[in-house]
Formats: structure tokens, sequence, C-alpha cells
């Protein structure tokens, strides 16, 4: 029984987010950078031995690929293809030296081409077959991508049961990527997108701005 750590250790010893059984609610607005926070998460925890799993709801595995190389190397240019095609050279020498980092990366990430989980219900059921596997953290990015079966308000609090369920069960975390509602600027605790539950159910609300 042990909280995981952030990259960072003022937030880690802020929010004491990662323990077993916990959920965290990650919220920015579109642009924010969410998608790159969690991405450098995943990085340092799978350096660092934990047993992580991603499932990223919007763009290919090769995209999340080309933003890790680029945050390996410190080189943004790895995400543009102007730049890989005028350092072609380059770019191979860098793929070639985290080609092991890349390749761990890859087996703990999932996407929607190649897991097809589209709904919450079938997220949920993917966070809890991770769990029963031994994953100590287990993300989604962004859950607000996934559709909901039913009534929103209903489908949201069936999902979040689920997840509860099975954090407490496995003694696993999981961190949930969401937005602010439509029409405002920046998230708060109360205009995160979807229904009071996931006030409710979640123990740390972070918010990226």
């Amino acid at each position: 029984y042990r909280c995981v750590d952030f990259p960072w250790p003022v937030l880690t010893d802020a929010t004491r987010a990662l323990l077993p059984g916990r959920i965290t609610l990650l919220a920015g607005t579109v642009g924010a950078r969410k998608s790159l926070l969690i991405l450098q998460c995943v990085l340092y925890w799978l350096q660092h031995g934990e047993n992580v799993a991603l499932y990223a709801l919007e763009r290919k595995q090769e995209d999340h690929l080309a933003r890790a190389l680029a945050q390996l190397t410190g080189k943004s240019g790895h995400t543009r293809t102007d730049w890989i095609a005028q350092h072609a050279d380059e770019v191979r020498q860098d793929r070639e030296q985290y080609q092991d980092q890349l390749e761990q990366l890859a087996y703990h990430l999932s996407t929607t081409d190649s897991l097809g989980a589209e709904t919450l219900d079938q997220i949920a059921e993917w966070i809890d077959q991770e769990a029963k596997a031994g994953r100590k953290i287990v993300a989604v990015d962004p859950v607000t991508a996934a559709t909901r079966v039913g009534k929103p308000w209903e489908a949201d609090q069936r999902f979040l049961r689920a997840v509860d369920k099975t954090v407490k069960t496995c003694g696993c975390s999981v961190i949930l990527v969401s937005h602010p509602i439509k029409g405002t600027s920046e998230p708060t605790r109360e205009n995160i997108a979807g229904g009071a539950c996931y006030e409710r159910f979640c123990s740390t609300v972070l918010t990226l701005h």
C-alpha cells in the first residue's frame, strides 16, 4: 500500500492522489496540453517500473509515439512532418536510441484503432480488465470523448460506480482526463463536463491552466 509519485514532487505531496483505490480527474480546456501531461507521466512511471495502462481515445498510436519521442529527446520537431523530412538521419538516430522506451510505451498504450472501446460502459470494462491484470495506474484520455448510452447522467453514474468498484477491489489508481463544459474558458471543480457524480466519486480534481 503506497502512493505512486507524479513526476513533480510538489504535486505528489500536495494531493497524495495516486493512493490505491482512488480516482483522479484531470481537467483542462482544449489546447491546455492535457494529453502531453499524461503522456509525460506515463513515460516517467514506466521508467520507474510502474505497471501502467493508458487508453487514448484521440489520435493514432503513431501520433502518441511521436509526441513521446519529442519529450524524450527535447526536440519538438519529431511531431512535425516538415522537420522530420529535413532531419531524416537525426530522426532515425533518435528512434534507434529510444527504441526500447517507445516499444515499452506502445505495449502499455491502447487507442480506439486497436481497442475499439468507444462507450463509457466498454471503457469501464477495459479499466476493470487492466486492473485485474495488475496495473497500478490506469488512465483514460479523454473520458469526454466516450459515447454515453442512454441518459447522459445515468451513463456517467453507471460508469463511475463501476470504476469506483474496480479501484477499491483491485487497489489501483485511475486517472480520467476531462474538459470543462462548453462556454467556459477555464476549468473549475464546478464546471467540469459530465454529471455531478464525477465530483462525488473522484478523490482528487486537478485543473490544468
